[in-house]
């Protein structure tokens, strides 16, 4: 067996105020997502290359007056929003089933003004939970961001999981896991056809050092697609709301009334593939 060791998201859970919690985990051998919602599964009909040309655009599979709305776009994508507070969420996972691809959208205003808190911390940076701010040096050092990490692991008590039984929190807890920082796994592999491989697969991408860890670290060049659809999804949504400040401009008396162009232009976009938790 490999002795690398890296994090991939296979679950998470979004609250959002007194909404409900909305719970994602991904299983791969049976192939599969399973959605909670407050603690409860919800039944759906997966979208399977047999149905799906039934469903024109999407599928719900829930909504409640809260207006938390929970879509499946695609054979492995789903979309969660919270209706007129325009925060969405969109879920995309490998077909292999064994990797998150999860993205945030969230209005300008929420995160300048609802002090937001937490791993990805605010349009400033990354803060830990005592409040320090990360140091911009800080960004580029593993083990640093690793324990930036390890300072916002949940306890038992925080935590917003529903667990199966016999499962519990300290079921998932390994405080002696570390993962291959990046400069040991590039020096491990420099001059092997695994890296070269590696740098092949991701060849112009904007992120390509992030592409090049992931294919290293899993020997699988086919995770440089993720990275792939995640850059041709950013070209798409910057020419997007570059097209609507243009409107805008072209119509200023527009402006002060149209709510949703404010709220695309304040949308803040982050791209989580493999994180520290």
């Amino acid at each position: 067996p490999s002795s690398d060791n890296a994090t991939a998201i296979v679950a998470f859970v979004i609250r959002n105020g007194n909404q409900s919690l909305v719970q994602f985990e991904m299983f791969r051998i049976q192939k599969m997502i399973e959605i909670r919602v407050n603690g409860r599964t919800i039944e759906y009909t997966p979208l399977t290359t047999e149905n799906i040309e039934f469903f024109t655009t999407s599928q719900l599979i829930y909504s409640d007056d809260h207006q938390l709305n929970i879509r499946q776009t695609s054979l492995t994508s789903f979309e969660i929003s919270y209706g007129e507070t325009s925060m969405q969420f969109i879920v995309n996972a490998r077909s292999a089933f064994d990797f998150l691809d999860l993205l945030f959208i969230l209005p300008r205003d929420l995160m300048k003004n609802g002090q937001p808190r937490g791993l990805m911390g605010d349009l400033d940076g990354l803060v830990y939970e005592n409040g320090t701010r990360v140091l911009s040096a800080t960004m580029t050092n593993d083990q640093s961001l690793f324990e930036y990490g390890e300072s916002w692991r949940t306890t038992s008590a925080t935590s917003l999981f529903y667990y199966n039984s016999p499962n519990s929190y300290a079921t998932y807890q390994n405080t002696k896991y570390r993962p291959a920082f990046h400069q040991t796994l590039l020096q491990k592999y420099n001059g092997t056809s695994r890296f070269t491989m590696a740098q092949q697969s991701c060849q112009n991408l904007k992120d390509s050092q992030r592409c090049v860890y992931d294919v290293l670290i899993t020997n699988d060049p086919t995770l440089s697609l993720m990275h792939k659809q995640f850059d041709t999804n950013m070209v798409t949504w910057e020419s997007y709301i570059k097209q609507v400040e243009e409107d805008i401009a072209n119509q200023p008396s527009k402006a002060t009334t149209n709510t949703i162009s404010k709220l695309l232009i304040g949308w803040a976009c982050a791209h989580l593939f493999f994180i520290f938790h």
